[in-house]
């Protein structure tokens, strides 16, 4: 089964309430650990091995988490602990303004309301590491290899593995791009999610505040975006 390690405020009853039913109907499971005292060692190495093992990693900034230095500092703690996965942040659009966490590495800011039509858009992210109908297909391909040249196990074997990799980028569904961005301040690259007609946000990782407007039509889907910067 794939999980989301979720980086949170144990104070954020509601938002956490929110995320959890963002995650119904999916076979991912979501991953909360929580603690009232510094952890010990042993607690240490136990959420970096429940990240490690995740397929992503959600965080759930919040004005608790800004109030509250031990959680903002553990929150910083086990995003340097992410290698090679997925880093989303997610932010209530009412807070902007309000929280100055930042973080050094992410790909995703979202900047959502806790509504029904947010909630499905964050489930379509979660369903987009679930892997619980691809396993048996992926096996599947793996057997075909083996079918199709017993004469040549290295090649059977081989034409397994890409018949495998082949359907899980078929039935795995992809999250929503978002818009791509680069921070005027910092330069850093990643995509953000906004309600449609709020084009503010903040950048996560220097804090400065940004606005997307757009210049010009590519097609019917796509825009060319402009930054101004306010910070």
């Amino acid at each position: 089964m794939s999980q989301v390690f979720i980086s949170h405020s144990r104070r954020d009853e509601q938002t956490k309430n929110f995320f959890y039913r963002a995650f119904s109907g999916t076979a991912v499971l979501p991953i909360w650990m929580e603690y009232e005292k510094p952890p010990t060692s042993s607690i240490d190495e136990a959420i970096e091995r429940k990240i490690q093992v995740s397929s992503a990693v959600f965080f759930l900034l919040s004005e608790a988490v800004e109030r509250i230095p031990f959680t903002r500092d553990w929150v910083l703690w086990e995003n340097g602990k992410i290698t090679n996965k997925d880093i989303w942040v997610f932010e209530p659009e009412e807070t902007l303004g309000r929280i100055n966490v930042v973080l050094p590495r992410f790909h995703h800011y979202v900047r959502y309301q806790r509504t029904k039509p947010w909630r499905d858009y964050i489930n379509s992210i979660v369903r987009s590491y679930d892997s619980s109908n691809l396993l048996g297909l992926v096996g599947t391909g793996t057997g075909l290899g083996a079918i199709v040249s017993e004469e040549d196990k290295a090649a059977g074997a081989i034409l397994g593995g890409l018949v495998g990799a082949v359907v899980e980028a078929i039935g795995r569904p992809n999250a929503p791009t978002g818009v791509p961005v680069t921070c005027l301040k910092c330069s850093y690259s990643y995509a953000v999610h906004l309600t449609r007609g709020v084009n503010e946000f903040r950048c996560a990782r220097c804090n400065c505040r940004l606005e997307l407007r757009s210049q010009e039509f590519w097609s019917v889907n796509r825009i060319k975006w402009a930054y101004s910067i306010t910070c």
